[in-house]
C-alpha cells in the first residue's frame, strides 16, 4: 500500500490528550513526529508539540492507529497509549519565548510493541524538509498553507485521522513578527490545534518569481501555538429590576490568524538530543 504524500501528512500528526485523575480529558492538543538526523542518520523520533498543551499534565494520552505487519495501517483500530507523568516525558525548548518541546518516542514504541503486543503507525517528517534561509528568502509574501490537527478536540474519530485546514501567509515568512522567530497566518486556528504543523504543500506545480514552476514542493513552516482573539460584547437585558446594574457579557472570538514558531527552531533541540544518542 502505498501512501501519497498527503495521505502521508495525515498520518504526522497524533492527537494528544490531557487527563485528570479521574482519566477524564481536560485538555486536548496536537502533536506531530518528527525525526532528527543525529551523527549523519535519521534515527531519534520525537513527538513535537507546545509547552503550553503540556505543561503542569500529570497524565496524557496518545492516540494512535495500529499498523499491520507490513506497517500497513489499520483505520478503524486504535491504541490508547496513557503516559505518567506527562510534562516530565518532554525536553521544553531552553528558550522561554519558544513554545516548543518534544518527547522521544522510542520507549513508547517499544513498550507499544513489547509490552502491548501492538504496532503503532507513525510517519515522521524530517529535517529535510525544513526550509533554508535561501528558500524562505524566494518564497512569495503570499503562499497557500496547509495545517493539520484536532481544533477543538474534533477528529475522524471512526479512522483516527486529523482535520485539514487552509489558509495563506499573512506576513511574508523571511521576516520574524514583532522581533520574534515566529510567522502569521491567515488561518482558523482554535484550541486544540496548538502544535499542529504549518506546511507549504504544492502537488504538480506552483508559483515563483520566475513563473510556474512543475513538480511538487512540501515546506514545513512552523508549529502553531497561539492566535490572536477580539472581545465581544452582549448586553444581558435584566427586566425585573430595571435600576440594577447591567450586566455584561464578554466573549473571546477568534481572529482567523494563527502566529507559529518557525520550524528552524526545532534544530535547536539537536545539540540536546546528541549526547543522548549512544
Amino acid at each position: 500500500m502505498n501512501l501519497s504524500m498527503s495521505e502521508q501528512l495525515m498520518h504526522s500528526t497524533v492527537r494528544i490528550e490531557v487527563l485528570n485523575g479521574a482519566g477524564q480529558i481536560q485538555s486536548t492538543g496536537t502533536g506531530f513526529f518528527f525525526l532528527y538526523s543525529i551523527k549523519g542518520e535519521n534515527n531519534v523520533p520525537v513527538l513535537v508539540t507546545n509547552k503550553h498543551v503540556v505543561r503542569d499534565a500529570k497524565l496524557g494520552r496518545l492516540v494512535f492507529t495500529i499498523a499491520t505487519e507490513g506497517n500497513i495501517p489499520k483505520y478503524g483500530e486504535t491504541f490508547s497509549y496513557i503516559i505518567q507523568d506527562f510534562e516530565k516525558s518532554f525536553i521544553f525548548h531552553p528558550d522561554d519565548n519558544v513554545d516548543l518541546c518534544i518527547m522521544p518516542m522510542f520507549p513508547v514504541i517499544e513498550d507499544a510493541r513489547a509490552r502491548h503486543n501492538k504496532n503503532l503507525f507513525t510517519i515522521s517528517l524530517d529535517e529535510s524538509i525544513i526550509p533554508s534561509t535561501e528558500q524562505v528568502r524566494n518564497l512569495s509574501a503570499l503562499e497557500d498553507v496547509i495545517m493539520v490537527g484536532y481544533p477543538n478536540g474534533l477528529w475522524d474519530e471512526a479512522n483516527n485521522l486529523p482535520i485539514i485546514r487552509r489558509g495563506i501567509t499573512a506576513v511574508h515568512p523571511k521576516f520574524d513578527y514583532n522581533h520574534k522567530t515566529d510567522i502569521v497566518v491567515d488561518i482558523a486556528s482554535f484550541p486544540g490545534s496548538s502544535g499542529s504543523p504549518i506546511c507549504i504543500f504544492n502537488q504538480g506545480s506552483y508559483a515563483s518569481g520566475d513563473g510556474i514552476i512543475i513538480g511538487s514542493r512540501f515546506l514545513l513552516l512552523g508549529i502553531l501555538y497561539a492566535g490572536p482573539q477580539q472581545t465581544a460584547i452582549g448586553e444581558i437585558q435584566t427586566v425585573t429590576i430595571p435600576t440594577s446594574v447591567v450586566p455584561i457579557a464578554r466573549t473571546n472570538v477568534m481572529m482567523n490568524l494563527g502566529y507559529a514558531v518557525k520550524s528552524r527552531r526545532l534544530l535547536d533541540f539537536k545539540s540536546i538530543l546528541e549526547p543522548l544518542v549512544n
